[in-house]
């Protein structure tokens, strides 16, 4: 049995001291509060284990005794020791991982309840006694305190049983359990198995923690590596700590390591069979992509810190293509396609829930032959879309997934401040001029004259979601102050013009009265939704022909019909029949199934075959929402339903009016694997030859597949 003074007193001199295997220090203060307490009141707390070896081993910090024959390391118990110290000492031991500890945990000797510090509740009341220094004097010496008057001296002598007690927990005994008990000298990778056997109950351990220690048992400076990794990257803005807790700083590394190492993030079994060789060649595979990876970020994404990822397993399975892939991308496609994909993941929050599951599908869907339409496909499958709608936007703030896309969108329109003109940028020099969130509507000018209630949770999500946001310099900020943008946004556009229209604010001025608060969000939602739609669709375009405008269209129609070009006077309106006809639609789709199949199309709708604009307003008329906005999303579902959800990810539709009627346009990029048209309970397969759409049968189609998309 040993002492909380011989443990402590031993952990002082480095004769107890922390292999390298083990997780920091993850306990919180409430836990701490409650150990306390339980070592006070004589609760039982355990035992702890202790290795014993005399092979040299990696250790924590620097603490060891270098007059000791053997190592004595702790197995079992590092939180509480480390708490204990803390508490005794006024400071962390030399093994603990971090800047500073210190618990500011005070006793009343009243009610003998153990409390933190509460300036209300505590100041000038005697009966509070702060732990730390009390036990570091011992109960004697308190007493002895000049600061102590005659009449305090009085109230704590009538409490002497109680401080007693609470000085005496330095007498609280431990059993301590050495292992081997045969004395028999123990590996490494025996004892990781013991540590994670012991630790599979009562403070859980995360999988990473576990995964790292039976890392460490045959790589013991694992750990170093990757919190000098990690600390580096910190310092360069990019904190890639996962969100679930404390303790989990090297979670998101962990994971990398693995997914690069053995094409999968679980950390089951099969992770602790691996090649612990193979784990370490991964190592470097993993810096180096993540290093290219953050300079794209910061070139090409408008992402320059981690502030504006929702989590860093968005980065991962980016991480993993690249160190398959000579650490980058292949192609400005093959880069722009990913970031769709980075851009659609974060909005649509691709990790909430069971984020390893899902990660481990964007995983698999990397070994794929079309790993982009893959990944897509994963999240279409869970969220149903990637399209935004302005309801998506309704009463979401700053915390919103679609905030951090905002702010990308008006970084990409070269949104500027409104007050000095600079293009938006989180590394300019000087704090004045760091980017922050502004209110267009002020928030206080909204509850006391806007009919808003700050009181009420619904009235405060709708004055601070993202369609009454800007982004401005500090500098910026404090000028706008508490002015409703009926005063001061008339000079904004005034002294740059297109100032609002790159952060989708709407010019229509009656909006901006306070009493049309409701109106101006509702159209700025749907100003946002499109600006985010469309440059998402500007990130597919390349390696399709450049949007055309009226000029380039009637190109296209002067030139005829040919193998990358047709022509439709309809989607479903039957002008023969003046009736609505789905079989249209059918045709259509196969027409744009053969341009997937082929070498990509453009498909111009409302055009005749003798090159006639007739319009698409009949197709209008036959629709829900009889307009533009109605009529792609009609044609967008046809797409989804007859050849799949991810080939629209091909596609990029558009409208142009030409002779005052309007003209539905569909570019089609081709498929990187094949396509396929539902027709019925039958999946058929076409291609495009000359100006025309042909069906292929079983045996062509195999044939056609080879040729195509050689394996």
């Amino acid at each position: 049995m040993s002492t909380i003074s011989e443990l402590l007193t031993e952990i002082e001199k480095g004769e107890l001291i922390l292999p390298e295997f083990q997780r920091g220090f993850v306990w919180s203060p409430t836990k701490v509060k409650n150990y306390i307490e339980s070592i006070y009141r004589n609760y039982p707390t355990g035992h702890f284990i202790i290795w014993k070896t005399y092979k040299p081993q990696k250790y924590r910090g620097d603490s060891k005794d270098s007059n000791a024959q053997y190592y004595r390391l702790i197995l079992d118990g590092q939180q509480r020791l480390t708490a204990l110290y803390t508490i005794f000492r006024g400071e962390p031991p030399k093994f603990f991982e971090g800047s500073n500890l210190y618990f500011r945990l005070y006793f009343n000797v009243l009610t003998q309840k153990f409390e933190y510090w509460q300036l209300v509740k505590m100041r000038g009341q005697p009966e509070w006694v702060e732990v730390t220094p009390f036990l570091k004097q011992g109960v004697g010496n308190f007493f002895e305190q000049t600061e102590l008057n005659e009449e305090q001296k009085t109230f704590y002598f009538k409490q002497l049983n109680y401080l007693n007690k609470l000085d005496q927990m330095c007498n609280y005994s431990y059993e301590l359990e050495t292992i081997p008990k045969s004395g028999k000298e123990m590996e490494t990778d025996e004892v990781v198995r013991i540590f994670n056997l012991v630790n599979s109950s009562g403070m859980k351990l995360s999988k990473a923690d576990l995964a790292l220690a039976h890392i460490c048992a045959s790589w013991p400076e694992a750990r170093q590596n990757l919190k000098a990794t990690h600390k580096k990257l910190s310092d360069e803005g990019f904190n890639l700590t996962s969100q679930k807790g404390k303790g989990r700083g090297l979670e998101f590394w962990i994971r990398s390591l693995a997914a690069v190492a053995t094409d999968s993030v679980l950390l089951d079994g099969s992770f602790y069979k691996s090649d612990i060789d193979a784990i370490k060649d991964a190592w470097p595979k993993v810096i180096r992509s993540v290093e290219y990876l953050i300079n794209i970020l910061r070139t090409d994404a408008y992402i320059h810190s981690s502030s504006r990822l929702s989590t860093p397993y968005v980065l991962l399975p980016l991480i993993k293509h690249l160190s398959t892939h000579g650490y980058a991308f292949s192609s400005e496609l093959e880069k722009r396609r990913l970031l769709y994909w980075f851009y659609a993941a974060q909005m649509w929050a691709r990790y909430s829930g069971s984020m390893e599951s899902e990660l481990q599908r964007d995983i698999k869907a990397l070994s794929t032959e079309d790993v982009t339409d893959e990944l897509i496909s994963n999240i279409v499958s869970k969220g149903g879309r990637i399209k935004v709608e302005p309801k998506d936007l309704k009463s979401k703030g700053r915390a919103s997934p679609f905030f951090n896309i905002a702010y990308v969108v008006a970084c990409n329109s070269e949104a500027i401040d409104w007050f000095n003109g600079m293009r938006l940028y989180t590394g300019h020099m000087g704090a004045k001029y760091a980017i922050e969130n502004h209110h267009i509507f002020p928030t206080s000018r909204l509850y006391k004259e806007g009919g808003l209630d700050s009181n009420d949770r619904a009235d405060i999500a709708r004055a601070n979601e993202i369609a009454n946001l800007a982004f401005l310099t500090k500098e910026a900020n404090l000028k706008a102050t508490d002015n409703l943008p009926s005063i001061y946004l008339s000079r904004v556009l005034e002294k740059y013009p297109l100032a609002l229209k790159a952060q989708f604010v709407p010019e229509n001025t009656q909006l901006w009265e306070i009493q049309n608060y409701d109106a101006f969000v509702e159209e700025r939602r749907r100003l946002i939704a499109d600006g985010i739609n469309k440059f998402m669709e500007d990130l597919l375009k390349k390696g399709i022909p450049a949007e055309a405008g009226v000029k380039g269209i009637a190109d296209i129609i002067a030139e005829g019909e040919n193998n990358k070009v047709e022509f439709k006077s309809s989607l479903r309106w039957d002008r023969k029949l003046s009736q609505v006809n789905k079989l249209l639609e059918v045709v259509v789709m196969k027409i744009v199934t053969g341009f997937l199949n082929a070498d990509g199309g453009t498909l111009l709708i409302g055009v005749d075959d003798s090159k006639q604009i007739v319009g698409i307003e009949d197709d209008y008329r036959t629709l829900q929402k009889p307009d533009r906005d109605g009529y792609e999303l009609h044609l967008t579902q046809l797409i989804s339903s007859y050849i799949g959800k991810e080939r629209c990810l091909n596609t990029i539709i558009s409208f142009h009016e030409l002779d005052g009627k309007d003209i539905c346009m569909v570019q089609v990029e081709p498929s990187l694997k094949p396509a396929y048209v539902k027709e019925g309970q039958e999946s058929k397969f076409y291609i495009r030859t000359g100006n025309q759409t042909q069906p292929l049968s079983i045996k062509e189609s195999v044939e056609y597949i080879q040729e195509h998309w050689p394996a």
